[in-house]
């Protein structure tokens, strides 16, 4: 039998070759394949992570429009609220931040999530859109030296009188631009006794601090190695110095401190920052400082050259400012008190400054001889915002936007000029109509959006 051969292992004979190569082109042709379908896979996943994230993210601003939307008796929102949009569950953590509300919003979908802290302030409400509110019953006002106010002035009464005090010019009049109303009865107090009363409970800010210490440094190295679930410290003494910064999202860091606080010259900081002292609190010079709060039960003293933005400050016995620049938003807030035994001369005095926010001076009792206390802004300085007295305004600056006050003060030694309107200079109309105000007010303030920060 003849057997032909199929065969041939010659080198020089390709022939045997021809299944590997299809083999092997099958295999690059089948990896090549799976490749693409892993990456069309991937990319399918990816734009629908990015829709879901999309979607979280309108539910996340639905659920803060919902809230602005609602008419609301209290000032500010302090209990947790839960929404559903299209089976995306969002939660609202909300807390009052100093007299601003922050609400923490988180959206959850399909194993995705986003979460954006927004904090609210308040839109101008009447009587607020008029550049002079003197609440005053029964006033008697008189005009003196370089006073003009551009803009409406509300007040218990009309009757605007020229006087003359020597040594300055005579009013030209019409002293406004404008049109003055008359109310019977302007109410005195408008700012809610509680708003910014429960700022002073410290304690109720504090529920997990356990132990004290005598001393603590607050600086670069002391922040960045702290322990990372203790955010809380309570303190006999406080020191800031250096710069304290952190670029990425870190909870609120509070301080309790029973002693004298003191923020060290040329000390900057942009971290979350509470302080809650018993005693004194100073800052020096050539400190910058952003989205920080300081309520003290004693005396509050910031030096020259220091810039702030985003800060509250807050004080039972006095502020004094000199020679620094506050960015909006910023409140500075005197809560005075008057008792039996003592006159109440809890002063807020700013001496050639910049001011973009609001200047706040509240008191326990109205009206009375033995309340001193005072919003006193020398001729150096500018406030752009708002100003808010619940007894004597001394205004010597320019005002670009509202002021709100039981008494209008003015001093030559040795006289001094109870609702004299002297050399005053407001100019409602520089106000920017997207000017918020602070919360806690009895009107009915509807919310808007000051700020909000996406952290994931």
């Amino acid at each position: 039998m003849k057997i032909h051969r199929i065969y041939s292992a010659k080198s020089d004979d390709e022939s045997g070759y021809v299944l590997s190569s299809v083999l092997i082109v099958g295999v690059l042709l089948t990896s090549f394949l799976m490749s693409l379908f892993v990456i069309i896979i991937a990319v399918q996943n990816s734009a629908l992570k990015r829709l879901n994230k999309k979607k979280i993210d309108l539910a996340c601003q639905s659920a803060i429009q919902t809230i602005i939307s609602e008419d609301r008796s209290a000032p500010f929102i302090t209990e947790t609220l839960s929404f559903k949009f299209d089976s995306i569950t969002v939660e609202t953590n909300c807390l009052q931040k100093g007299l601003f509300q922050e609400i923490l919003v988180t959206g959850k979908y399909e194993g995705d999530s986003s979460q954006v802290i927004y904090m609210l302030g308040g839109k101008q409400p009447e009587p607020f859109s008029n550049a002079l509110i003197q609440s005053r019953g029964n006033l008697r006002s008189t005009v003196a030296g370089n006073t003009f106010i551009n803009g409406d002035i509300l007040a218990t009464s009309k009757k605007f009188s020229v006087g003359r005090i020597t040594g300055l010019g005579r009013t030209t009049m019409p002293f406004y631009k404008g049109t003055i109303t008359s109310q019977d009865s302007i109410p005195s107090k408008l700012l809610i006794d509680s708003s910014y009363n429960s700022l002073y409970d410290f304690e109720s800010h504090h529920s997990k601090i356990t132990t004290s210490q005598e001393y603590f440094l607050l600086n670069e190295p002391n922040y960045s190695n702290r322990d990372k679930e203790v955010n809380e410290i309570n303190t006999y003494e406080l020191e800031l110095d250096g710069k304290i910064y952190s670029e990425e999202y870190s909870p609120v860091f509070r301080i309790l401190v029973k002693g004298i606080a003191k923020i060290n010259e040329a000390t900057s900081s942009n971290i979350d920052l509470e302080i809650f002292s018993d005693s004194t609190v100073t800052i020096e010079g050539n400190v910058s400082l952003e989205n920080c709060i300081i309520v003290s039960k004693d005396e509050v003293y910031i030096n020259k050259n220091s810039s702030f933005r985003n800060v509250q400050f807050f004080s039972k016995k006095g502020i004094t400012i000199d020679g620094c620049e506050f960015l909006y938003p910023s409140i500075i807030s005197v809560n005075g008190e008057l008792n039996e035994s003592t006159r109440d001369t809890s002063n807020l005095i700013i001496t050639n400054s910049i001011i973009n926010g609001m200047l706040l001076l509240t008191s326990n009792v109205i009206g009375l001889d033995a309340n001193k206390s005072k919003i006193s802004v020398d001729k150096k300085s500018l406030v752009h915002g708002m100003i808010y007295s619940e007894n004597n305004l001394e205004l010597h600056g320019t005002l670009n936007g509202t002021a709100y006050t039981y008494n209008t003060y003015y001093y030559k030694k040795p006289t001094e000029y109870l609702n004299w309107l002297v050399n005053i200079s407001i100019d409602r109309s520089k106000l920017d109509k997207n000017f918020l105000l602070p919360l806690g007010f009895k009107q009915n303030i509807k919310m808007k959006i000051l700020g909000a920060e996406w952290l994931h």
